[in-house]
């Protein structure tokens, strides 16, 4: 079949394909994509079955990184947590996927991943050439009924008994996209990367992340005395809010501000028609985040990545990235955060 591409971030085609598609989620839409391209030098791009005389009802949106220190890949999306593949049969779907694996490995692709959700009916199982690479818990919460209801659905102690001493000490909440909300942010997020010894994404990305896409971003700020404590990232998408970054100052956690400012977005995206809560991926390993998660009484499954060809992260590289990480949790402000901004595009 022959396979052609487009630029979705500027082709309405795409644009019109992830406003009526069901599977189609912020991941997909032309400010996401955008950003990407601006921050980190990614080509987006959509490949289908449909000339470009036609309208879209299928495609596939990859980014085209290439990189000298991590070689040339696609991935279906780069820091995006998942991505579907918006096709309109199971067999538009195995034609498309069998054609572009030939285009990558044509095109010196040193892999090929994908990031469906759990459940799908388009499997990647039954694709021949395509392995399970990773897998991740992904969680997600109803947030369709009643405030009081869904309040009381939660963890008594670590979630309720946390907002409730949020609004006791008259924890503050200040909610927006300023470049002051930005900059609030982004100091909390370098103290947590910091704690997990991980460089943050430079504060560019969040900057282009704004820019993009206006109005479906949301930081939201905790603070008492005027002093920040807590702030999260939320960005909408027809009827979903995404719960994507969540940072804070661990001297005072105590306080309950993450749990204040989540609670406080849930009631606000309610009113504004969302009925989901996707909280994002986790580490299988990363026991504190699940349980900070499940305390919700959000829902958890599966969510597996796969490559083209498929590939093993060794011992010794889980050991070089402990040594790193050592080193990363020891080095100032703005060196962490340079850190970052220099091995970002590399990673995605």
């Amino acid at each position: 079949m022959k396979l052609f591409t487009l630029d979705p971030v500027h082709d309405g085609r795409w644009h019109r394909l992830v406003e009526r598609h069901s599977r189609a989620s912020i991941f997909h839409t032309p400010g996401w994509l955008a950003a990407l391209q601006s921050t980190y030098g990614y080509e987006p791009v959509v490949y289908t079955n449909a000339p470009e005389t036609e309208e879209l009802e299928s495609g596939l949106v990859f980014c085209r990184i290439d990189s000298r220190l991590t070689g040339r890949r696609l991935v279906s999306l780069p820091f995006s947590d998942h991505c579907e593949p918006l096709v309109h049969t199971h067999d538009d779907w195995k034609v498309i996927v069998s054609s572009l694996l030939e285009r990558a490995t044509s095109e010196g692709c040193r892999y090929l991943e994908m990031r469906p959700l759990s459940g799908s009916e388009l499997s990647l199982e039954d694709v021949s050439g395509m392995a399970k690479y990773r897998s991740f818990y992904l969680h997600t919460l109803d947030i369709s009924s009643e405030p009081g209801e869904l309040f009381q659905s939660f963890h008594r102690k670590a979630v309720q008994h946390a907002i409730k001493r949020a609004q006791r000490e008259g924890l503050t909440l200040e909610e927006g996209r300023s470049p002051d909300l930005i900059r609030q942010f982004y100091r909390l997020l370098i103290r947590t990367r910091r704690r997990h010894a991980v460089p943050p994404q430079s504060l560019k990305w969040f900057e282009n992340l704004v820019d993009c896409l206006g109005r479906q971003i949301t930081l939201r700020v905790a603070s008492k005395g005027g002093k920040p404590m807590a702030s999260i990232l939320t960005i909408s998408f027809r009827g979903t809010v995404y719960y994507k970054y969540g940072c804070t100052d661990e001297r005072f956690h105590n306080l309950g501000g993450l749990q204040f400012l989540l609670w406080e977005a849930i009631k606000s995206e309610k009113e504004h028609g969302a009925q989901l809560l996707d909280m994002g991926r986790s580490d299988l390993e990363q026991m504190g985040l699940l349980s900070f998660k499940d305390r919700w009484a959000s829902s958890r499954s599966v969510l597996t990545y796969y490559r083209h060809p498929a590939e093993c992260q060794s011992g010794s590289r889980q050991w070089a990235q402990r040594v790193v990480g050592y080193a990363l949790a020891r080095l100032p402000d703005s060196l962490l955060s340079a850190v970052g901004g220099l091995l970002y595009p590399h990673m995605g």
